[in-house]
């Protein structure tokens, strides 16, 4: 069965909310989290933020596939979604909350108790904090967003321009 989260970003401006399907456990969210911080996108704008998670991760999954299967990818299929603030799935295993206080993001995590219907509070703190407890070995590239992805889109940037570049600027100057 796929772990279901939600990931919020809340602000002095506004509250932003997505919804992921599977990986949902707090190795695989923070890991994907610390890629993109890594990968300078910043949270600084949270609906830019989200929207780029969802992006990464479903670009991901279609190199991901690509490589590794032979028929037509289906990235396109389930994975993300975004999500109005009382949006709920039922089947949700983990909440997360990241918020600034003063000049740094915070993040509280919440797991449900399925036995007793209620969600817990199992991290609340620093959001690198949360990363360096949670995120074990096996994920420091990443879940969803890994450290691939960044390499071979420079391999791509490359490429296009090697390819393309030369030949879009002397149309230019025509």
């Amino acid at each position: 069965m796929a772990t279901r989260c939600s990931i919020t970003i809340r602000t002095k401006l506004g509250t932003y909310k997505i919804y992921r399907h599977h990986d949902g456990y707090p190795e695989g969210v923070l890991a994907d989290i610390k890629m993109m911080l890594e990968n300078d996108h910043g949270i600084g704008d949270p609906e830019y933020f989200l929207a780029n998670l969802i992006f990464l991760a479903k670009l991901h999954e279609l190199f991901f596939e690509m490589i590794t299967r032979d028929e037509k990818p289906v990235f396109y299929k389930g994975g993300y979604g975004v999500c109005s603030l009382d949006c709920w799935h039922g089947d949700l295993e983990y909440k997360y909350t990241l918020y600034e206080d003063g000049e740094e993001w915070h993040i509280r995590i919440e797991k449900y108790d399925f036995i007793h219907k209620a969600w817990k509070e199992i991290f609340r703190g620093k959001l690198w904090e949360a990363i360096w407890l949670y995120v074990k070995p096996e994920f420091k590239d990443g879940c969803h967003i890994q450290k691939f992805l960044f390499e071979l889109l420079d391999d791509i940037h490359l490429y296009l321009r090697e390819k393309y570049g030369k030949k879009e600027k002397a149309k230019a100057r025509q």
